[in-house]
């Protein structure tokens, strides 16, 4: 709980995902690996950010704050953009390598 109020899991995970990808993509340039351009560097971090949500959101229905009707509207409303954000992530990650 934060502030007594529930915060979803996968909420929890695109944060967890957004500090994971950002601290993986400044310490890449900061050990003087080859920079990446803007549209694989956003890339990456939809891929992260996704992975991350959806890893978090599994662990849903394992706490003891849910209800099968919070996990449902947790599924209705998270799954649509994680699938969004992994899709974009890896058409640009392709569009970047092509182009």
């Amino acid at each position: 709980m934060v502030d007594g109020r529930k915060v979803a899991f996968s909420l929890k995970g695109l944060w967890a995902g957004l500090l994971a990808g950002g601290g993986w993509l400044a310490a890449r340039t900061e050990l003087g690996a080859p920079p990446l351009d803007p549209v694989e560097g956003a890339s990456w971090l939809l891929l992260i950010v996704a992975i991350a949500s959806f890893l978090a959101f599994q662990f849903t229905g394992a706490s003891t704050y849910t209800s099968l009707s919070g996990v449902k509207k947790e599924l209705r409303l998270a799954l649509p953009w994680q699938i969004a954000a992994a899709v974009s992530g890896a058409a640009l990650l392709v569009m970047g390598r092509i182009f």
